[in-house]
């Protein structure tokens, strides 16, 4: 017993965005015990991940809003408790910002103008032979779900809309739904996988068909994000029960006050927080700034039965190389950068000098095949703010695209949605833009090909102030609304095609039993919303290694 006490327990966290942070956090709340080192490594000189915020100043220093150029909101259904759970615990409640009710009008940019899509627009668009041949159906033989074309496989969003709905469906809806959340196809996401609770829907209540159709049509307009899968046990309805019953009240009144919230200085306050509370810690060591460039295992029994770490990852940090050793190892960085370091990894001969005699890469082939499965789409972010004589936004939360060819995914009127975030003179917008990969020096060279699509997103908004630019950007013109930000997140959004889910599964099982001391938890595996990404950290990160320690 004495010995394990001495025994320093290493747990090292790769990645700072909002999974690895939880992650980190629930660890540090859970373990109390004094023998226990958390790591956090990060190759930013910040923590926060996708979910950050950029100060706008004006020229005598003053900061007179924030931009977020990732997330903007969080949701409080579902997992969306957790998120809030952790808001209060961290004293962040009075810098929530409530969206006002015309936050919750939602419009598509369709053949030439903006128009709202409320739910009886999108009843419109179903197929009425469709939906009547489905309502005789069930008078008649008294089964609906028996009637609806159920998936093969795994078909593609749009496929299984057209199929359900109809064509024109399928081809607004559809579209603009995958493009908004995912930048992606519908014809190449599955709906099994990306959007399970529409299966489960459908396949429900049979006797209330009609009212499924309009509770469908709600669903696509006002709470899209609701329909993603949770993929782990803290996200069933049962779970949420639990939670609320074990919140205090005022995360209770704060989740039935609003279905959705943001920070007033910007969504990055949640992770900045989580860093500068848990950092205080002794147990807690950050180290930003720092690549991660290899990770191997202890191939030598005699090293284990020692003591020994059995993980050794090899860092870069400005140049030099470091080592550091760990038990436990929580992979919160994205599959792709995890399938690099794994590709990098090569086998160090006995003679290298390192904390092991013996090491060797820490998976099989198998695993970088799962990982080297999950695709992921590029998108570029681009800010604005101009006062409101200048830019009128409508009331609304913003618009999205449903041509595949229009690069433009969509524009949020940050200031029309939530207007206690910004002064009450300025309109605040973002624009997000599907682009390709590249590399940050063909980036920066080509930034201004992404200016004019953002300025023709702005003009199909406010027609009145601003004419739709040509390519060729005038950026000497002032008669030109001009960029606060614009930032691409290269292969940042995973894209759930066929057999997504399956293969995330068979990655765990793969982990589990080749090496039950590495998880991996994050947007990569979990969901894409800020929810889905802080409680994958906690349930996929954190409670695999905490039960294991007791074990």
């Amino acid at each position: 017993m004495k010995n394990e006490e001495k025994k320093q327990v290493k747990i090292v966290i790769l990645g700072g965005g909002i999974s690895g942070l939880s992650a980190l956090r629930e660890l540090q709340k859970t373990l109390d015990s004094k023998c226990i080192e958390l790591t956090l490594i990060e190759c930013e000189d910040s923590v926060g991940g996708k979910i950050q915020s950029i100060p706008h100043k004006m020229a005598d220093g003053q900061t007179i809003l924030y931009h977020d150029i990732g997330p903007h909101t969080f949701r409080t259904k579902g997992s969306g408790l957790t998120t809030l759970k952790t808001i209060v615990e961290l004293g962040l409640a009075d810098d929530l910002v409530s969206p006002v009710k015309g936050a919750f009008r939602r419009m598509i940019y369709h053949r030439g103008a903006l128009r709202e899509l409320t739910s009886c627009a999108v009843l419109w668009l179903v197929s009425w032979r469709l939906l009547m041949r489905k309502v005789f159906s069930y008078l008649l033989l008294g089964s609906y779900s028996a009637h609806i074309v159920q998936p093969v496989g795994s078909p593609s969003v749009h496929r299984f809309l057209m199929d359900n709905f109809g064509s024109k469906f399928a081809r607004i809806v559809g579209k603009s739904m995958v493009r908004g959340i995912f930048a992606g196809d519908s014809h190449n996401v599955s709906v099994s996988d990306a959007f399970p609770a529409v299966l489960s829907m459908l396949n429900s209540a049979p006797s209330k068909m009609i009212e499924i159709f309009k509770t469908l049509a709600a669903v696509f307009c006002k709470s899209v994000g609701n329909l993603f899968k949770r993929r782990f046990t803290g996200s069933s309805p049962e779970q949420n029960s639990e939670i609320l019953q074990s919140i205090n009240c005022r995360v209770a009144v704060l989740a039935g006050r609003s279905s959705i919230y943001t920070l007033r200085n910007g969504m990055a306050v949640l992770p900045q927080t989580i860093y500068q509370q848990t950092k205080i810690d002794p147990r807690v060591n950050y180290v930003l700034s720092t690549k991660i460039c290899g990770l191997y295992k202890c191939s030598s029994r005699k090293e284990k039965s020692s003591g020994q770490s059995q993980f050794l990852i090899k860092l870069d940090r400005a140049g030099e190389s470091h080592e550091i050793s760990a038990d436990f190892v929580i992979s919160a960085i994205p599959a792709d950068k995890l399938l690099r370091i794994l590709l990098g990894s090569r086998v160090r001969s006995q003679g290298d000098t390192n904390k092991f005699t013996h090491t060797s890469p820490v998976f099989g082939t198998a695993i970088k095949r799962c990982l080297s499965s999950i695709s992921f789409r590029s998108v570029t972010v681009v800010n604005f703010h101009a006062e409101k004589k200048d830019l009128s936004l409508p009331e609304a939360f913003g618009y999205l695209t449903n041509e595949q060819q229009d690069p433009i995914l969509g524009v949020i009127f940050d200031s029309s949605a939530f207007p206690k975030r910004y002064p009450e003179y300025l309109s605040v917008c973002t624009v997000m833009i599907r682009s390709q990969a590249r590399s940050d020096t063909q980036f920066s060279e080509d930034r201004d090909w992404y200016i004019p699509y953002a300025l023709k997103a702005i003009a199909r908004v406010d027609k009145n102030s601003y004419t739709e630019p040509t390519l060729a950007y005038p950026s000497n013109s002032a008669s030109y609304l001009q960029p606060d930000n614009v930032y691409e997140w290269v292969e940042s959004i995973p894209q759930y095609t066929a057999g997504y889910v399956q293969r995330v599964a068979e990655l765990r099982t793969l982990l589990q039993s080749e090496n039950p001391s590495f998880v991996v938890c994050g947007s990569s595996y979990d969901g894409i919303s800020v929810n889905d990404a802080l409680l994958s950290g906690i349930i996929q990160g954190a409670h695999p290694i905490i039960e294991a320690l007791e074990r």
